[in-house]
């Protein structure tokens, strides 16, 4: 991310920097387990279509908990 903050005709910037790690719908089910939860639900897209691990370019994890 680049931030911008301009001070009179002057442009000042920083770069923040941050590593992006890939996780697999079996981690995420896995460490929600973990942390207490149900099993989640899984759907390939927002509008909440069947998960194909194969197929689905999307995941949408669904996770409640009722503490």
């Amino acid at each position: 991310m680049l931030k911008l903050t301009w001070r009179g005709d002057r442009c000042e910037h920083v770069l923040h920097e941050t590593t992006l790690r890939p996780y697999g719908w079996r981690q995420l089910r896995d460490a929600f387990a973990e942390a207490g939860f149900p099993p989640p639900a899984l759907y390939g897209g927002l509008d909440r279509r069947e998960f194909d691990s194969a197929r689905s370019d999307s995941l949408l994890l669904v996770a409640e908990r009722g503490d």
